[in-house]
């Protein structure tokens, strides 16, 4: 990955359309997507790359945190929120999400 990151003749990488290609794998609303198609495996891995390209973008671990929640990995997503509003303590619906994570944690205990 690094190579493609350093490679800017032959590639360009932006947090916004990697964010855009993994909605577009959810099947969420955009220009391109098929609505009854849901890739939310590919979605998790795109969403994990651009976290990893781009580390210090709480957008980009919000991102991430929905799509993991979608395909059944509460724990993890409760993680990428955790850090998602670390980076960025506004993220308001981020601290929805993951209060209702945690209260639903807490119902199961």
């Amino acid at each position: 990955m690094e190579n493609l990151r350093k490679d800017t003749l032959n590639y360009y990488l932006s947090e916004s359309e990697m964010n855009t290609l993994g909605y577009d794998f959810m099947g969420n609303s955009n220009p391109y997507h098929l609505p009854e198609k849901h890739f939310y495996k590919q979605a998790v891995e795109t969403l994990k790359t651009n976290v990893d390209l781009f580390p210090n973008s709480w957008n980009a671990y919000d991102s991430y945190a929905e799509a993991l929640l979608e395909n059944g990995q509460k724990e993890e997503a409760i993680k990428m929120y955790q850090k998602s509003i670390k980076l960025n303590p506004d993220n308001k619906n981020g601290e929805k999400v993951l209060e209702g994570l945690l209260g639903k944690q807490k119902n199961l205990e």
